[in-house]
């Protein structure tokens, strides 16, 4: 279990998951009297899973479900979603234990309202920034459905919300609208493309840091800026051909021969190739 949430990673494959991140963390109890590893049924009557939920009545204000097992980075959950529907407007509470404090405790707790009474709602715990979530290893969950004393509940899922990457910060605060592959502001950049050399997604004349060439002694100097932030999620490759007839792109021949600061988010790298066997070169810069 590399991501510490509880499923083996051959079963998380399986499912279609990711076995390394703790982001994709999700109960959907499809399987009939399978209650996806939650236990400790306190104050909870009637419980059942069918029909691709778990329900029950709760005996006091105070029901819990709980589940443990767990070893999964917080840092990898910005927010807990849970589709939830009851015969009794109230409030929510979702508990967690961590490696340093394994128990429940209201300084590990969030509340989230739920109204109105028997209509379905997801509702949303926001986790991140919360001191004992963030920086933590998160070992025991808890969720007290609703508290008011004999309402009727159903849970159809509970589902993690992984941090939006870079890429989607980014994309979101300069109004992207298409796909890392889609070029918004149709300059030939695409989305990833701007994002990665710092143009301008939404204005054609901004393509960012342009890559240039120098010529040296038995060489070209090929210069391209590259994000500076070690969890950019995007990588940099520079390749060359000797023809564009029919190209045989190769990384061979092209050799890092510096790098330095550009501004404040971008370093600038020099990639020197040779030209001592061949005259004329074609270069790349290809961005994933």
């Amino acid at each position: 279990d590399n991501d510490g949430d509880g499923m083996p990673d051959a079963t998380e494959t399986a499912a279609g998951r990711n076995p390394n991140h703790a982001g994709d963390l999700a109960f959907e109890f499809g399987t009939d009297g399978s209650f996806d590893g939650w236990s400790g049924f306190a104050n909870i009557t009637n419980r059942s899973v069918s029909g691709g939920s778990i329900k029950g009545s709760t005996v006091t204000g105070d029901p819990q479900l709980t589940q443990g097992g767990f070893a999964f980075d917080a840092s990898e959950i910005e927010q807990i979603e849970i589709r939830i529907q009851a015969s009794a407007a109230g409030q929510i509470q979702f508990f967690w234990g961590n490696s340093i404090t394994p128990g429940f405790a209201a300084t590990r707790r969030i509340d989230v309202a739920y109204a109105p009474a028997g209509s379905w709602q997801t509702l949303v715990v926001a986790l991140a920034g919360h001191p004992e979530w963030t920086g933590k290893t998160i070992t025991t969950l808890r969720i007290d459905p609703i508290s008011v004393v004999g309402a009727s509940f159903e849970i159809d899922w509970i589902r993690a919300v992984p941090p939006l990457s870079a890429y989607d910060q980014w994309a979101e605060s300069n109004s992207v609208v298409g796909a890392k592959t889609d070029d918004d502001d149709s300059d030939g950049l695409l989305n990833l493309a701007e994002y990665a050399l710092g143009g301008n997604p939404t204005n054609p004349a901004d393509r960012g840091h342009v890559p240039t060439i120098q010529t040296g002694t038995n060489g070209l100097d090929y210069v391209h800026a590259q994000r500076s932030a070690p969890n950019s999620g995007v990588t940099y490759t520079v390749e060359t051909a000797d023809d564009l007839v029919a190209p045989m792109w190769t990384t061979n021949g092209v050799e890092v021969v510096g790098t330095g600061p550009l501004d404040a988010e971008f370093n600038t790298v020099t990639n020197r190739i040779s030209t001592e066997t061949n005259s004329e070169r074609f270069i790349r810069l290809i961005i994933e």
